[in-house]
């Protein structure tokens, strides 16, 4: 879970969600209201996130699986990366660019 390097209280799995999933980079510590932003290696690790739902499309080449299986698994896989998605956010106090 993200800690604020501010007042270095941790944020809990909804204020996670809530606060990561609107479209505005800067986010806002629940506790102290200082502004905190997504580090660089959390946006990276963040984007191959979705991919993980993905598997079950690959597995489905090689094995000869029913449409229903894979489009479960996908789901499956799908809740258990937005569930697991808010313990691997980091943030601190600087903006940083994806683009070197």
């Amino acid at each position: 879970m993200p800690t604020c390097e501010y007042c270095k209280k941790t944020w809990t799995w909804k204020e996670t969600i809530q606060k990561t999933t609107s479209l505005n980079p800067a986010l806002s510590c629940p506790y102290c209201r200082q502004i905190q932003y997504q580090t660089k290696h959390s946006r990276m690790q963040m984007s191959m996130l979705p991919m993980m739902s993905l598997f079950p499309l690959i597995l489905s080449i090689f094995v000869d699986l029913p449409t229903g299986v894979t489009i479960g698994f996908i789901l499956l896989l799908s809740i258990f990366a937005f569930v697991i998605y808010p313990f691997f956010i980091r943030i601190g106090n600087e903006e940083e660019s994806i683009i070197p």
